[in-house]
This record gives C-alpha cells, sequence and structure tokens, in this order.
C-alpha cells in the first residue's frame, strides 16, 4: 500500500491548471468517490494502489476488447 497525501496525490495526478482544492479532495475521500481515499486520525491520505487499480480497469477492458476483436475466429460473435 504506497500512501500519498492529498496535496502528493494532487501533483501526481493532475495538471496545475486542472487540480481540485483539498477541500475538494477531502470531500470525495469523505464520501467513497475519491478511489483509495484513507482518512487517518485526521488525515487524509489516497491509497496509490488502489487508485491505480480502479482507475486502470477501464483501460484493461479495452485492451481485452481490442485483442478479442482482432481474433478471426471471433468475427461476428463480438
Amino acid at each position: 500500500m504506497r500512501l500519498a497525501s492529498l496535496g502528493e496525490f494532487r501533483r501526481l495526478i493532475y495538471t496545475p491548471d486542472s487540480a481540485p482544492s483539498l477541500n475538494t479532495l477531502r470531500a470525495r475521500v469523505r464520501n467513497g468517490r475519491l478511489a483509495g481515499g484513507v482518512i487517518d486520525g485526521g488525515r487524509y491520505y489516497v491509497d496509490l494502489d488502489e487508485f491505480d487499480r480502479k482507475h486502470n480497469l477501464r483501460g484493461q477492458i479495452a485492451a481485452a476488447k481490442a485483442t478479442l476483436e482482432a481474433d478471426s475466429r471471433l468475427a461476428g460473435l463480438i
């Protein structure tokens, strides 16, 4: 489990012009909208492994779909 403070998470994931405020990120953690959000003793963190796992799922599905579509044996089934 790789934990990052909200400030560090913000620098890693967002561009300076698109970064949400720390208050917005805290609200997302409290509401469960930020994958991997953790509150420990009043401090907010993001579990980077959990965040990566949840947010990379769409990419994995798209890659699997492309692989299946390229298989000529499955033509017309997908």
